[in-house]
């Protein structure tokens, strides 16, 4: 049966900028009274007075981030009422009207993002641009004051970046509108700064994933020189790093294969490892015993504990928490690298290996009958010692030479506990934690594609995976044999998604080496692995049950009949017939047609009642996959050619037991 990889990432939602959080009375008050409150700004964002539409702008973006107001502002419509204030004749107003967007856009998440594009939000904002042409420039030398021109041009990239990640529509519109060449000479950090040539980079990073228009408009005589010579840059500031590893990911977007096969791999890869080498434990070391704790609140906080939220000096914010290098370092460091995990994760596989092979055949009478073969042919594991390389030659010895895989590796470790509680004791440590968390995903699930596409010996040797795996394994089971109880940022889904999508990599790849340790198992293992599934998302239940499938499927090739076959294989029924998400069903019953496909397992699969179960649940999943056909989706193949292949496998099983 056939699964779709997710081999390639999209670029993550921006970060918002806003007004610092409401406090004491206010706050109350806004929870309380948010319909109120909501039509007093409305009525500001509509008012004659300049200074009164300045002020509703800022309330609306401390508004946006509570979670009873947006809603009520989005069912008022604000959207079309502020998003004239985009070009509105006071570049205050402007300034202001564009940072509440930005919350918008962020707070509201990828639905709300879109229908902003629906409400045509993208009108003025596209006006705007025009308005500033390609000749503007920032006010020139030190000025005492915030050059408002600028950072109204780079909280509107801001929002465009939101809305083109999140709508199809928003970046035809890109398209259409040739914003492009409105944004490039903001690439030329020595006149704009690095703060709006980074947005710029990381916006038309976005919009050139997959936007041939966009790529070819990239790919110009002008523009694609200009863009190589900029990540050749000297500068070793975080800034910087940010900024090129922005660059390279728009390079890699619009040279794609041709980056990777020629000439050039070695220096792209190399500049990959550079920013991935960066060790960001001293810098939060060092920031957090400048922030002493008293009664659990820091000194000289910098900034709002909101939820991932970036400020902008322009706003009223406190101006030692943008002004704070150090704490920039870390936060630009992070996001550098988590580009980069991007980059190195999509460098492995070609995007033509994106999709498995998947037999949409449906069941049917001949069907059924075909299906009496020779089930043993059907394993998911190879066990020739057969060692894949999905990657070219060129990337292959780029990483190695690079020392990519143990790079990416150290960047999937925890800090160290001290450090991490002393992170979350801060008030700018929640924001710093959610970066840490989310560099974590990507270098595990780059962890991922990098076993999948590199040779064993690229690896480490099977030494090293066996060690990866027990890494793997103790940031979820706790020493003594018992699932860890996890962290706040444990529990995203998402990690541990990728987690397990790590570990499933590496079994696997430690099953076609026929790895020894294999025999060492106990069941009490493979319950424990089973016990990280309960309750978690379709996608880890579907790591672990291959995980565990992998395992007894190993151990059924020097003993059938071992303890750790039969506990996987009662793991395995229970989701196949308990399972609520039809998709996980199915991806069970793959697993048990795989391990039970051996006949020397059969005393195993008729003290389970194997054969009667599965025909048991045989009218249930008939009934549920045409109940569901239209809502599975492109699932609807996975789900039915597991009943085809449920179909199959009974009768196989039914004529081996007759004969």
């Amino acid at each position: 049966m056939g699964k779709k990889k997710n081999k390639k990432f999209g670029a993550p939602k921006p970060h918002p900028t806003g007004l610092p959080p409401l406090n004491g009375h206010d706050s109350e008050l806004m929870e309380q009274s948010s319909p109120a409150v909501v039509k007093d700004v409305l009525e500001q964002l509509q008012s004659a007075e300049e200074s009164t539409r300045e002020c509703g702008c800022g309330t609306l973006a401390a508004l946006a981030a509570q979670p009873n107001a947006l809603p009520i502002l989005l069912s008022n419509n604000v959207v079309r009422i502020l998003a004239p204030l985009v070009i509105d004749p006071s570049p205050c107003v402007q300034n202001r009207a564009l940072g509440a967007l930005r919350n918008i856009t962020v707070d509201g998440g990828l639905d709300v993002c879109h229908d902003m594009v629906l409400k045509d939000v993208l009108t003025p904002l596209v006006a705007l641009f025009k308005q500033y042409g390609t000749k503007w420039e920032p006010e020139k030398g030190k000025t005492k004051h915030t050059d408002t021109r600028l950072d109204t041009f780079m909280q509107a990239v801001h929002v465009l970046w939101n809305l083109c990640e999140a709508s199809d529509i928003a970046v035809k519109v890109f398209n259409k509108e040739n914003l492009i060449p409105l944004l490039l000479p903001c690439l030329q950090h020595s006149i704009y700064g690095y703060p709006l040539a980074t947005v710029v980079a990381q916006c038309l990073h976005t919009v050139t994933e997959s936007n041939q228009e966009a790529v070819q408009m990239c790919r110009g005589d002008e523009v694609l020189p200009l863009l190589k010579g900029l990540t050749q840059q000297t500068d070793s500031s975080s800034q910087a790093m940010l900024f090129q590893a922005a660059l390279m990911g728009i390079l890699m977007n619009v040279l794609g294969g041709e980056l990777m096969n020629g000439p050039n791999v070695s220096t792209f890869v190399s500049t990959l490892g550079q920013i991935l080498d960066v060790d960001v434990t001293p810098l939060i070391t060092t920031y957090a015993a400048k922030k002493p704790v008293h009664n659990g609140v820091a000194d000289s906080e910098p900034g709002p504990s909101g939820d991932d939220k970036e400020l902008n000096i322009t706003l009223g914010e406190d101006e030692e928490f943008t002004s704070d290098q150090e704490y920039q370092d870390i936060v630009n460091t992070l996001d550098a690298q988590r580009i980069c995990l991007e980059l190195a994760t999509n460098i492995c596989c070609s995007p033509e290996e994106e999709w498995e092979e998947v037999d949409s055949s449906e069941s049917g009478s001949s069907d059924e009958m075909a299906g009496v073969v020779d089930m043993e042919q059907d394993s998911v594991v190879d066990n020739n010692n057969f060692d894949p390389m999905c990657a070219s030659s060129e990337v292959h010895a780029a990483f190695v030479a690079n020392n990519i895989t143990a790079k990416v590796v150290k960047l999937s470790f925890l800090l160290p506990a001290d450090l991490s509680e002393k992170v979350k004791s801060q008030k700018w440590g929640k924001k710093i934690t959610k970066k840490l968390t989310r560099v974590r995903t990507h270098a595990l699930l780059c962890i991922n594609n990098l076993v999948e596409a590199m040779s064993t010996d690229a690896l480490g040797g099977i030494g090293a995976l066996h060690q990866l795996w027990d890494t793997l394994a103790q940031q979820i089971i706790k020493p003594d044999g018992k699932v860890a109880t996890p962290s706040p940022e444990q529990t995203d889904p998402d990690l541990l998604e990728a987690s397990t999508s790590a570990m499933r990599a590496v079994i696997h790849k430690l099953a076609q080496l026929n790895s020894p340790k294999f025999s060492e198992v106990s069941a009490a293992d493979v319950h424990l692995l089973v016990r990280l599934a309960e309750g978690a998302p379709s996608g880890v239940q579907i790591h672990v049950m291959r995980i565990v499938a992998t395992i007894a499927l190993m151990l059924v090739k020097v003993q059938p009949q071992h303890a750790v076959v039969q506990e996987v294989g009662g793991c395995l029924m229970a989701a196949a017939t308990h399972g609520t998400d039809l998709v996980v069903v199915a991806e069970a019953l793959d697993a048990l047609f795989d391990v039970f496909a051996d006949d020397a397992t059969d005393p195993v699969a008729q003290n389970l009642q194997l054969t009667e179960k599965l025909k048991a649940i045989m009218p249930q999943l008939k009934a549920k996959l045409q109940s569901q056909r239209k809502t599975l989706g492109e699932n609807y193949v996975t789900v039915s050619t597991a009943r085809t292949n449920l179909i199959r496998f009974i009768k196989y099983k039914e004529v081996k037991g007759k004969t």
